[in-house]
């Protein structure tokens, strides 16, 4: 009598749908699918077949699809578990299979698999292939075990998965659940939500495509999670770890870990070790947790913390968000306009190209705002090394602020002292913060009472005391000045210097304002700036001449009071001297005929209203129309405001056209950058020979046109941009000008101008990234 042995699987390894591991006889099993449990183990789990056969010998044969009895007599068996303990049957109990089903397999093959029954009762399965735990197969066909397809006894092996062992798994087009186990696995789980548990061991995992969640276990893994959103921790060892496609998750844990996000919106944390992470294009949130870690945001607005330690941050392209947590840390910015916090430790900071904002935090950090207007806020204690950077066109307005750096203690003050044009040093009455500058235009006070001194220099400055009875004294150039909360006492210096006031002022006094001449012949040196009071009778509240009180003082000096209670002393201007003046900020010169729906119209012409044509958005009313005429002496006074004169054809304009140099007109794409906006002055800069300044202009009128966004509008055949109420330009725009235009845009008294009234239309090209020449600039179409 012939005898066989195999081995096979206990009915409660196999899960089919999630659930259970009753197999449907009525054929409704194809189409769902089964798993063997993750946890499967041949040493311990399978069954051991022994079977004696009386007849042929050959085959394993069914029942006899009538009864629960076995279509071969004398088929007799035993089945026993992997311990050896009897499960079921005897040398005189029929063994049959009951039914048979086929799955495909990750790698395209047909695996066939068996139920095995005794007097009705399930001994498990059977099957003539590998079936991988955790992997999900799906069934294909489903068939009564019969004469004709009963499967030979040699179909039938060892079950020999031992999850000590270095496996290789393939997973299935479904969600997998695989425990590699022990030693140096690899797993491929293929597509499907699958979830991954490479053990211990040095594992190589790929995810595939699907969401997929990933352990890799202890040892040094190495980890793809592949298409879509996946889950994954490194766990112990120096794992690495790629994200691949997708919002994914990389959680290094302990050791010395290398995670990349790769595409998608990724979050990305080292935790403990000295962990290397990309976040890869898109938006990143990256956590170096504890250990020297090194991180690179790359491209897209990322989100990086260094946590503890020592750190190396580079945020890369976009508007990044960079903390440095505790330690010693090294942060770049990159291009963007970034926000830089260097928290406790002694850190360096390179906020790089863009307008970035720079927290210097506690320690002696050393930070640099590269190319663009930054800002630094100076932290709670510490020695400061800040260099503001410097742009090509010598545009930028970089800043120091203390007002963050006020412990609330009275009198704890600060002292800035510039020593050249634009350097200087500063110290805190209480000693704990002490620090010097280099390359910057703007110093903000703290709420305490600061002493602000920048006579050294000869260029404009811009300084504001914030809160406290600050004393501020002014360069030789041209600047602006705002004592804010508290009675100040302010020194404009020489220069055409402008000096703002603010609702909820004190009682301030200016020293030196000046209504004479450095010339002989300018009506105004200096100029109050009155447009952000309120409680008058201008729009919204503003402040006009009428609403403001004129008395004199004991020494005969003009004292302005206001409606809501703050006040100016003038001393040496006398209230007989004192009167108005406003500038403004050039745009289209009248005459220019701007493109509206009804045909084109001169610019002087147009009001708040009217429809004007543009590139973008179609027809658009004008929110606000301003102008302002200059005369010879006004632009021998103020050779920046000679307007420049383009040539009939120079950039596709049909006319000569002149406008304002700071107005910017509309080219075609330059190499593959996309269309952007050019300063007039800037192409008048660059050889061609068809733009100038027009130096001998004797009187020119500009024309503001304002929309409720940034626009591009057609005039002779060019397309040129709208009025953008930029610091610069409100600052020059005049006292009523900037009145009626923060009525209208209250926020821009608090916010810059792009969270206020909205980002430009196009990019605004600097002067060194335009071609040498004119004719290789195209026109816009």
């Amino acid at each position: 009598m012939p005898s066989y042995s195999f081995d096979g699987y206990p009915s409660s390894a196999f899960e089919i749908d999630g659930g259970g591991s009753t197999f449907p006889k009525d054929g409704s099993a194809i189409g769902k699918t089964f798993r063997v449990d993750p946890d499967f183990d041949a040493d311990t789990d399978r069954l051991q077949y022994d079977i004696q056969d009386g007849g042929t010998g050959a085959k394993f044969s069914g029942d006899d699809g009538a009864s629960e009895v076995g279509e071969d007599t004398d088929q007799y068996g035993t089945v026993r578990d992997a311990q050896g303990n009897l499960v079921g049957g005897g040398p005189s109990e029929q063994i049959y299979l009951e039914h048979g089903y086929s799955v495909q397999a990750p790698d395209g093959s047909i695996i066939n698999f068996y139920s095995v029954e005794i007097g009705g009762q399930p001994m498990g399965f059977v099957a003539d292939g590998p079936l991988q735990p955790g992997v999900t197969y799906t069934i294909v066909s489903q068939d009564n075990v019969t004469p004709q397809n009963q499967p030979y006894y040699s179909d039938f092996g060892s079950v020999d998965y031992d999850p000590d062992a270095a496996n290789d798994i393939e997973g299935g087009s479904e969600g997998d659940d695989i425990h590699a186990g022990h030693d140096d696995d690899t797993v491929d789980a293929s597509s499907g939500d699958d979830s991954v548990d490479g053990g211990t061991g040095d594992d190589s995992i790929s995810g595939g495509s699907g969401n997929d969640e990933i352990e890799g276990g202890e040892g040094n893994d190495t980890i793809d999670g592949g298409a879509q959103d996946d889950t994954i921790y490194g766990g112990s060892g120096q794992d690495q770890i790629r994200g691949g496609t997708g919002n994914d998750r990389l959680y290094g844990e302990d050791g010395d870990d290398t995670l990349e996000g790769e595409e998608g919106c990724d979050t990305l944390s080292g935790g403990s070790g000295q962990d290397s992470m990309s976040g890869g294009d898109d938006g990143d949130v990256i956590y170096g947790g504890s250990g020297d870690d090194t991180m690179d945001g790359g491209s897209g607005r990322d989100w990086i913390d260094g946590g503890d330690d020592n750190d190396s941050i580079d945020g890369g392209a976009d508007h990044d968000t960079i903390y440095g947590g505790s330690g010693d840390d090294s942060m770049s910015g990159g291009d963007g306009n970034d926000r830089i916090y260097g928290d406790s430790g002694n850190d360096t900071i390179d906020a790089g190209a863009g307008d970035d904002r720079i927290y210097t935090g506690s320690g002696n950090d050393s930070a640099a705002g590269g190319e663009g207007t930054d800002r630094i806020i100076i932290g709670s204690s510490g020695n400061y090394d800040l260099r503001g950077g410097e742009d090509a066109d010598d545009q930028d307005l970089d800043e120091i602020d203390f007002y963050t750096a006020d412990d609330g203690t009275d009198g704890d003050g600060f002292t800035v002292t510039f020593t050249g044009e634009e350097s200087g040093t500063f110290s805190n009455n209480d000693g704990n913060i002490t620090g010097s500058f280099q390359e910057m235009e703007k110093i903000e006070g703290s709420n305490d009472s600061d002493y602000i001194d920048a006579s050294a220099s000869s260029s404009g400055k811009f300084l504001d005391g914030d809160g406290g009875d600050d004393t501020i004294i002014g360069s030789s150039g041209d600047d602006t000045i705002i004592g804010e909360r508290g009675d100040d006492l302010i020194t404009t210096g020489d220069g055409r210097d402008t000096v703002i006031f603010r609702s909820g002022d004190g009682d301030d006094t200016i020293t030196d304002f000046s209504l004479g001449d450095l010339n002989g012949n300018d009506p105004n040196v200096d100029q109050l700036d009155l447009s952000d009071l309120r409680g008058g009778s201008g729009p919204g509240g503003t402040i006009r001449w009428g609403d403001i009180t004129i008395t004199e003082e004991p020494d005969g000096s003009a004292r302005l009071s206001f409606p809501q209670g703050e006040s100016i002393v003038l001393q040496g201007v006398s209230p007989d001297d004192l009167r108005g003046n406003q500038s403004g900020i050039p745009c289209f010169t009248a005459g220019t005929l701007i493109d509206t729906p009804s045909g084109p119209r001169p610019v002087e012409e147009l009001r708040a209203g009217d429809l004007v044509v543009t590139r973008d958005n179609g027809a658009q009313p004008i929110l606000w129309s301003g102008t302002r005429s200059l005369t010879a002496p006004d632009l021998v006074r103020n050779p920046r405001l000679v307007p420049v004169r383009i040539a009939p054809g120079t950039i596709g304009n049909d006319e000569t056209i002149v406008v304002s140099p700071q107005h910017a007109l509309l080219v075609g794409a330059l190499c593959d950058q996309p269309e952007a906006l050019v300063r007039a002055i800037h192409l008048a800069r660059i050889r061609g020979g068809r733009i100038r300044i027009a130096s001998g202009t004797r009187r020119v009128t500009y024309v503001h046109l304002l929309f409720e966004s940034h626009q591009i509008v057609r005039t002779h055949g060019i397309w040129s941009e709208s009025f953008y109420p930029g610091p610069w330009a409100l600052r020059a725009a005049g006292w009523d000008a900037r009145s009626e235009i923060r009525a209208l845009f209250p926020n821009l008294l608090a916010q810059d101008a792009e969270t206020a009234y909205g980002p430009t239309c196009r990019q605004v090209l600097r002067f060194k990234e335009l071609p040498g020449h004119l004719s290789d600039l195209r026109h816009a179409c």
